[in-house]
């Protein structure tokens, strides 16, 4: 007997995921695998709360039965002509006993018991556990129903019908309080939740997600919210249009990032997005919201930015100008610095100096004061590679 009541606390380790509706006349069973249990020695459940979180259009007309060998996971059943699906299985839970907490339908198993249930033909009733610290569990039998159920090496679960109501609900959980019977007084404490079957939880892609620009050869970070379920690899694939021109990763974890070089001979376009599929459930993917842009090496080469004097700044004549940049292009290659008021060139800070990011000259005293000068700093390997200060800054006489 002991032997039982000890698979029973194994089981409830496992749980499986629904939600969705249950609607009239149909029967609903949650199955859980006895195979994959689990649970340390001379520990026991003592006690089982099952809640079906946000259900609605509560009016305790909901039979809740405990199965034996139903199928695995949460499915919908057919009840073959019989007109009760569930006539087999007399564990069936007295809708008295459940309590509405919040919108949340809670079924506290240690306080539903029968005293004619066929469970007292296994056990004595009232049958009490001593546990570790000598505290007594009187069991109920809807607990020890669980608990024979559970024994079998088979799967059990919890099974639902309703003759005149559909019930919608978010997702349910399975809460279990284990104690120990031997050695160290010890008591702990799950909580398995999932969600439900009705419909996946998305993939959602958030990166790129539309508008971005990316060089061809430059690497691309895929990012996206994983959905169910976690432990599924997922597909990333790059769309050119409607139709997709490179694998970014043919079988890569469901936890949300994967960096990936893009080639440097895919055409320039601006209609690419990433679709993202889950390899457990093809049905189960989506795409950027929107294009993104990508251009090749030849098109667009890498821009040099100027980082400083880049608008505000306040220099006089005969002070030393520092200019600096982000030395991208081709930094083999030198620049050409150039002073300029208002859109005229007017004084050549360096004809040809290395591409390294800074370039220091002393201004002359001869230049015009005012407040509308900027800098321009030019690749010497392609003119059409430059970049002006953002905004002006002023030179004043001494």
């Amino acid at each position: 007997m002991l032997n039982v009541i000890v698979w029973a606390i194994v089981a409830c380790l496992c749980t499986s995921a629904f939600g969705g509706t249950m609607n009239v006349q149909e029967y609903y069973t949650w199955g859980i695998d006895g195979d994959d249990l689990n649970i340390p020695e001379g520990s026991i459940i003592t006690e089982a709360v099952l809640t079906i979180q946000g259900i609605t259009n509560w009016d305790n007309n909901l039979h809740i039965h405990i199965v034996d060998n139903p199928p695995l996971d949460f499915v919908a059943n057919v009840d073959n002509g019989s007109g009760d699906f569930f006539q087999d299985f007399d564990g069936l839970l007295s809708g008295y006993s459940y309590q509405l907490v919040d919108g949340d339908l809670v079924i506290t198993f240690i306080q539903i018991n029968d005293e004619n249930s066929w469970v007292w033909d296994i056990f004595d009733y009232p049958f009490n556990f001593q546990l570790a610290d000598s505290s007594v569990v009187s069991y109920s039998s809807s607990l020890l129903e669980l608990i024979d159920y559970a024994g079998n090496s088979t799967p059990f679960g919890i099974g639902f019908d309703s003759d005149t109501t559909d019930y919608a609900f978010d997702r349910m959980t399975l809460e279990l309080t284990i104690e120990s019977y031997e050695g160290q007084a010890e008591q702990s404490f799950l909580r398995l939740t999932t969600y439900g079957l009705a419909e996946p939880d998305p993939i959602v892609v958030t990166s790129p997600n539309g508008g971005e620009s990316y060089l061809a050869g430059s690497r691309i970070t895929a990012t996206w919210t994983p959905g169910e379920p976690l432990d599924s690899d997922v597909k990333i694939e790059l769309y050119k249009g409607n139709a997709a021109v490179y694998t970014i990763a043919s079988g890569t974890p469901n936890d949300g990032r994967k960096g990936r070089i893009l080639p440097d001979t895919l055409t320039a376009g601006s209609d690419y997005r990433i679709k993202i599929t889950s390899l457990a459930d093809e049905s189960v993917y989506d795409f950027s919201d929107d294009y993104f842009q990508i251009v090749s090496q030849q098109a667009t080469p890498d821009p040099i930015v100027v980082t400083s004097p880049n608008g505000g700044e306040v220099y006089n004549l005969g002070d030393t100008l520092i200019a600096r940049w982000i030395p991208n292009g081709d930094i083999s290659s030198n620049v050409k610095i150039e002073l300029y008021k208002g859109n005229t060139a007017v004084y050549t800070i360096a004809s040809g100096t290395a591409n390294d990011g800074r370039k220091g000259r002393i201004l002359p005293d001869t230049l015009t004061a005012g407040s509308d000068y900027r800098i321009k700093i030019t690749s010497l390997a392609d003119e059409s590679v430059y970049d002006f200060s953002d905004g002006y800054f002023e030179l004043t006489g001494r």
